[in-house]
Parts: structure tokens; C-alpha cells; sequence
């Protein structure tokens, strides 16, 4: 199971960790341990980037809904935070 995949089953089961990703997404993932590249993947609500990150087919994604998240296409994460463009 990649990082990325425990970290959406962790914010499906686990409602403090949800409520965490909910008021600030990035600092919840960065806080889990994702890399940049699977915070950005989520952050962009991508399915391609988020089923490259995964290492499968974006096909094989089904529509996700992820509470409360942001989708921004400006908005990317860099090494210490979060840049808005």
C-alpha cells in the first residue's frame, strides 16, 4: 500500500485526522509524511496525477469526493509550506 493510500484510508476512518485534513490539508499530509509530489496530486484533484502518485491505471480511480478540500490549480506546495499564486 503506497503513503498515499493509507493516508486517504486513514482520513476515511479516522475523524480527528479527517477534521485535520479538512481545516488544513496541507499540513495534515505533510504532517503524515506525503511527499510533495502526492500533496500536490491531492491538492490539484487531478485523477491522472492522483493515480500516477498511486501507481495505478487513472482508470481504475473512481469518483472521489473528499470533503471540504480546495481544489486549486494555482496553488501548489513547495519544500517548506504552500505557495498561492
Amino acid at each position: 500500500m503506497t503513503n498515499l493510500l493509507e493516508y486517504f484510508n486513514v482520513v476515511d476512518k479516522n475523524a480527528v485526522v479527517r477534521a485535520a485534513h479538512q481545516a488544513d490539508p496541507a499540513a495534515s499530509m505533510s504532517a503524515f509524511g506525503l511527499s510533495i509530489d502526492e500533496q500536490n496530486a491531492v491538492l490539484s484533484g487531478n485523477t491522472h496525477m492522483l493515480a500516477e502518485a498511486l501507481g495505478i491505471d487513472s482508470a481504475e480511480i473512481p469518483v472521489v469526493h473528499v470533503p471540504n478540500t480546495v481544489f486549486a490549480p494555482t496553488q501548489q506546495i513547495v519544500a517548506e509550506g504552500v505557495t498561492v499564486h
